[in-house]
């Protein structure tokens, strides 16, 4: 009786365990129109990406990538997070350089910083950068990418798209970086 009653014990803790697991990384919640707003709750921040395309939620993944949004196997909107302890200005400086650098000397690619700067938002201060970008292969994209800073986190919004492309989905990247908060920031 008692072997049976610590059974049952279990499997209730370990269902209680799951349910709270499947809880926390729920991916979407359902908004009205063509935008579904991602919660990540164990990453510690939410926006709005595009309804109709892919969006597949790594909350728990230990990559830096944490979420992506695909329209098509050329235009998507990745989540990066990294930690640190550098000052948001310094970590900027380094990361622009880093990707240069690893996308020149990896993927042999061309860049050019088209514009760059800071923006700000109920008093939380953010960059982006733009840029122009043509692989091995001479195939040419536009780059946009917001840079959040908060909690010891960088949170990175990627955006690409072939350049032919660039004005009708730039929108996309735009509105989520508009809708993008550390839920522990406000």
């Amino acid at each position: 009786m008692k072997v049976m009653f610590i059974k049952v014990m279990f499997i209730k803790a370990l269902i209680i365990v799951l349910c709270a697991g499947v809880w926390l990384c729920m991916p979407l919640r359902a908004q009205a129109g063509q935008y579904a707003i991602l919660d990540d709750l164990v990453n510690n921040y939410s926006l709005e990406l595009p309804a109709s395309w892919k969006i597949t939620k790594k909350s728990l993944s230990k990559d830096l990538i944490k979420a992506s949004a695909e329209k098509d196997r050329n235009t998507g909107i990745q989540v990066r997070l990294y930690e640190t302890n550098k000052p948001f200005d310094e970590f900027i400086k380094w990361y622009i350089e880093d990707y240069i650098d690893q996308m020149k000397n990896h993927h042999q690619a061309r860049l050019d910083i088209i514009k760059e700067g800071y923006l700000s938002k109920k008093g939380m201060r953010y960059y982006y950068v733009c840029i122009d970008f043509t692989n091995s292969r001479n195939e040419r994209y536009y780059v946009k990418q917001y840079l959040f800073s908060g909690s010891g986190n960088v949170c990175i919004l990627q955006f690409g798209t072939p350049y032919a492309e660039k004005d009708e989905n730039e929108k996309y990247i735009d509105h989520a970086a508009k809708t993008f908060q550390f839920e522990n920031a406000y």
